[in-house]
């Protein structure tokens, strides 16, 4: 066995011993706590994820205002809890305008301040924001139901991919940005999303076939494209993980 199998072994071992853990974690939390509880545990998840993303920014030399972050952060969540599509609204254009003048403020020199407060910003946007995405879909008349469907779709997608592409991938899909990741990967990916979607439609009596197939089609690429900015973002600072706390992941 070469030193690359045994690596991927290695790896393969953390992932599924990663997800042994995970899973049942999150799908117990998404399932069965008060709405309140899983707010808590996804403003805990978006505080975890936005150290990490100002962590590589800094040993890029941004040093962002992790602080502020945080707490814009936490306001976000709020509001999409509690609040409307105004409420959300008026919190992210507050975040703008004090993340802009919050190097003027803080006195940094303009060329610390400047990416640091954009840093920062994209922080919210990229994290918070999209993740807060969870509550409302927790919150949608679905339900737990379609926060577990999507996480099963996105698991689905990442499982294909990483199969696929390690057994039977050929072509290199974007060797710039990740060297490992295949063409017959990513096929691999929608295929699994697509199958695992029309499977799970017996969860919603009103979705049909074609419904399933978009929906499976939609989450595939869409995480894909997501992974490859992850990978673009560890290329840009560079290190190999853009996250430490889950072993076997990436970030």
């Amino acid at each position: 066995m070469t030193k690359k199998n045994i690596q991927g072994l290695g790896n393969l071992t953390q992932r599924i011993l990663s997800v042994s853990v995970l899973i049942p974690l999150l799908l117990f939390v998404t399932a069965y706590p008060p709405e309140w509880f899983f707010g808590l545990f996804l403003l805990g998840v978006i505080l975890i994820a936005m150290f990490e993303f100002y962590r590589l920014l800094e040993l890029k030399g941004i040093k962002c205002f992790n602080r502020l972050g945080m707490v814009l952060a936490v306001i976000l969540t709020l509001a999409f809890g509690f609040g409307g599509a105004d409420c959300i609204a008026a919190v992210l254009s507050f975040s703008i305008l004090i993340c802009l003048s919050y190097g003027v403020i803080y006195g940094r020199e303009p060329t610390e301040a400047y990416p640091a407060a954009v840093g920062t910003l994209f922080g919210v946007f990229y994290i918070a924001f999209f993740l807060n995405h969870l509550f409302l879909l927790r919150k949608s008349s679905y339900g737990s139901e379609s926060i577990i469907l999507l996480l099963l779709l996105i698991w689905a997608c990442d499982s294909g991919a990483y199969f696929i592409g390690r057994y039977l991938g050929r072509h290199k899909l974007s060797p710039v940005i990740s060297p490992g990741k295949t063409v017959e990967g990513a096929v691999g990916g929608v295929v699994f999303s697509v199958i695992a979607a029309i499977i799970c439609r017996g969860w919603f009596s009103d979705v049909g076939v074609f419904d399933a197939v978009f929906l499976g089609l939609t989450v595939a690429v869409v995480a894909q494209l997501g992974d490859l900015f992850e990978s673009q973002l560890k290329r840009f600072v560079p290190v190999k993980d853009s996250g430490f706390i889950i072993p076997g992941h990436g970030g």
